[in-house]
């Protein structure tokens, strides 16, 4: 009976202090070259949403982002189901997040805040709020 309530105490503690909700990135986008950002919000109910978005720097400048909800496929690895299907792949204390698909290979992203965000400003400039801009919602 003790051994399980200290079991569940940890898992509680853990949940608090490893989450996948915050900010994570990808050099700066005052670095040279590649980078990008991935924000990802825990909403009160539903599942995890995220916003990334990345640079490619020269000789291109191309840039790309996406927004969209996570489905869970384990307790570290989450897939956005939408066109390109990108997998988000977290470290096990959630300081890093390594993110694969049809978009730029395989890169990691290190977090820098476990805040969770409550909204994202687009590369055109315009603010999104997660709870209340739908992922099927015109966002950009």
């Amino acid at each position: 009976m003790i051994k399980t309530l200290l079991i569940s105490i940890a898992i509680f503690i853990s949940s608090l202090v490893f989450s996948q909700e915050g900010e994570y990135v990808f050099k700066t986008k005052k670095d040279a070259g590649p980078s990008g950002l991935v924000l990802v919000h825990k909403p009160e109910n539903g599942a995890f949403r995220f916003y990334l978005e990345f640079f490619v720097g020269e000789p291109s400048y191309n840039s790309n982002a996406f927004y969209g909800r996570l489905e869970e496929v384990n307790a570290s690895t989450f897939k956005y189901v939408g066109i390109p299907e990108i997998l988000f792949f977290f470290t096990s204390d959630f300081k890093a997040v390594e993110v694969k698909g049809d978009i730029r290979g395989s890169t990691t992203y290190t977090k820098i805040s476990s805040v969770n965000p409550q909204c994202f400003i687009t590369r055109t400039g315009k603010k999104v709020f997660f709870e209340t801009t739908s992922p099927e919602d015109e966002w950009e």
